[in-house]
């Protein structure tokens, strides 16, 4: 027995089956992201070293790196179910050890947008990017190789 009401599954399909364009805005926004932390890197070193972190330079230059990756993938529509499980995967660490403390109102609506991500991520886990995506492009390319 479904217990999802058949209109929440018709949303959740027409938003992920559209062309990759919810999968590339929300790849525009990891690379926002990513790109704040390139232009702030002392600040935010300083700011992760606050929360008591070893290696606040080393971490910042991790979360770039993977926030730069998940967002080219995502906004290609390349890899696109895997790059979301890392997403969100990268969000619950970040949220954990960053924005753990949700005492402080700052913490709390960074936790808060970080679940929201991850509920848009866990949509393109479902149902992939749409039939504009590469990894689409791939698919077909590889179906037509094989049925020529």
């Amino acid at each position: 027995f479904d217990s999802t009401p058949p209109c929440a599954n018709r949303w959740a399909t027409t938003i992920a089956s559209r062309p990759p364009r919810f999968a590339n805005m929300v790849g525009v926004v990891f690379l926002t992201a990513a790109v704040g932390k390139l232009v702030t890197f002392t600040y935010v070193s300083r700011a992760i070293y606050a929360r008591g972190l070893a290696g606040p330079e080393v971490l910042v230059s991790i979360a770039i790196a993977v926030e730069l990756i998940g967002a080219t993938l995502l906004a290609l529509g390349l890899h696109v179910r895997r790059a979301a499980v890392g997403m969100i995967g990268w969000l619950a660490v970040a949220t954990l050890f960053i924005h753990g403390a949700l005492t402080d109102p700052m913490n709390r609506s960074f936790a808060l947008s970080n679940v929201a991500f991850a509920a848009g991520l866990l949509l393109l886990a479902a149902h992939g990017a749409g039939i504009a995506s590469l990894d689409k492009a791939r698919l077909r390319k590889q179906l037509q190789l094989e049925n020529p």
